[in-house]
């Protein structure tokens, strides 16, 4: 799992830290990877500022947006993996970080939340996802919001379906196939979540469970 609670003596380190790991990822050919790792410091930073006086921080001085959530992934195999989430689905946006779509529902207020992501950077990890995985989703308030993935699909890019406002679930975005050779693909990855206080009822557990085997992966 990443962590981002750092000590004040690790803080004063990052700058070093930070460099020589993003020449070593740039040396390898990895700039898309360098910018979307080294940028969620700077937005940790920021997402930490709005928790505590409740306003958007901008996590750079030229940015036009700002932390919006955090979203951490809980797989049954005991592997977790975290994100801060940008306001403002852009191209620019989405080189740095997974992005809310703001069309959708507001992390944490019901509704269908969109969030989208790169296959090659954060969202490289979704190829694991499997039905059953948890999915935690704090909000700027610092409420946390429980999900469980219902099913995985691959759907073409004009399949609006997917951010319909039919009820409350979290929904993931990426490109597929991942680690595609072209960077041009029609082709999404999907990853549909619902609130995880459905799953304790059995017959809605059940359904899921059939649901997802005839979706696929």
């Amino acid at each position: 799992m990443t962590q981002f609670n750092f000590s004040a003596r690790k803080k004063r380190r990052w700058p070093y830290w930070l460099a020589a790991m993003g020449l070593l990822l740039l040396g390898a050919g990895g700039y898309m990877q360098a910018k979307a790792f080294l940028a969620q410091y700077l937005i940790a930073d920021a997402w930490e500022q709005s928790r505590r006086d409740g306003l958007p921080h901008k996590p750079w001085s030229w940015a036009d947006t700002h932390p919006i959530a955090r979203l951490e992934l809980r797989r049954q195999s005991g592997e977790r993996e975290s994100f801060y989430i940008l306001a403002g689905a852009s191209g620019r946006n989405l080189a740095f970080a997974p992005t809310w779509l703001e069309n959708t529902a507001v992390p944490g207020d019901g509704g269908n939340t969109v969030i989208a992501g790169h296959r090659d950077t954060h969202f490289a990890i979704l190829r694991k996802v499997s039905p059953g995985d948890e999915l935690w989703l704090e909000d700027m308030q610092g409420e946390r919001h429980q999900y469980r993935v219902k099913y995985t699909s691959v759907v073409h890019e004009n399949e609006l379906s997917v951010l319909e406002q039919i009820s409350d679930r979290l929904t993931l975005i990426t490109c597929f196939p991942f680690f595609g050779v072209s960077d041009r693909t029609d082709k999404r990855f999907v990853v549909v979540a619902e609130p995880d206080e459905l799953w304790s009822r059995p017959e809605i557990a059940a359904k899921a469970m059939v649901l997802s085997m005839g979706h696929g992966r």
